[in-house]
């Protein structure tokens, strides 16, 4: 009898330890990485309502078909604006047209941060310099370190990232 008893306490220690393979199965979940999830941080003042839109390129190839956009109300205060890029996605670059509204003639942009997580790509204090590339659409003004904006060209005025903003989303790619 004693053999019997012994023998049911260990089929149930046995059955008990199985029950906790899903937590612990879980629990392994839970400390994986999370798929990459962009979003890029923009400190500025658009003084007109506006409408900015955010290409991005993936496996070599820019996704024009599938923009992010973000309305943008005007006020001639800073704004913190937020962009969330679409989840899951290893960002390799970025294009971000800066206006689309004819109306908006200066923006000021001290700011143009991209996280991934708890990796940042640090933009701030005009740092974004080193990772965008404009064309002849921005003229600087540096007596209130802004840009004055040109709609006059064949396209939107736009930031295109650079190589070193290529090789910084590369290193922030979960």
């Amino acid at each position: 009898m004693k053999s019997k008893v012994l023998f049911l306490f260990l089929i149930a220690g046995l059955v008990s330890c199985g029950g906790d393979k899903p937590k612990n199965a879980e629990a392994v979940e839970a400390n994986k990485e999370t798929p990459n999830n962009f979003v890029v941080e923009i400190d500025a003042i658009y003084e007109k309502n506006d409408s900015l839109v955010f290409y991005y390129e993936v496996d070599g190839t820019v996704k024009y078909e599938n923009p992010v956009t973000l309305k943008v109300n005007g006020s001639p205060e800073p704004q913190l604006l937020k962009v969330e890029m679409p989840k899951g996605i290893a960002l390799e670059n970025l294009t971000y047209t800066v206006s689309t509204n004819k109306e908006q003639l200066k923006v000021k942009i001290t700011n143009i941060s991209i996280k991934n997580g708890d990796k940042v790509i640090d933009g701030r204090d005009f740092k974004y310099s080193e990772y965008f590339m404009s064309d002849e659409s921005f003229k600087w003004n540096d007596a209130d370190k802004s840009y004055i904006v040109s709609h006059d060209n064949k396209y939107p005025p736009a930031f295109v990232g650079n190589d070193n903003l290529r090789a910084k989303l590369f290193d922030n790619v979960k």
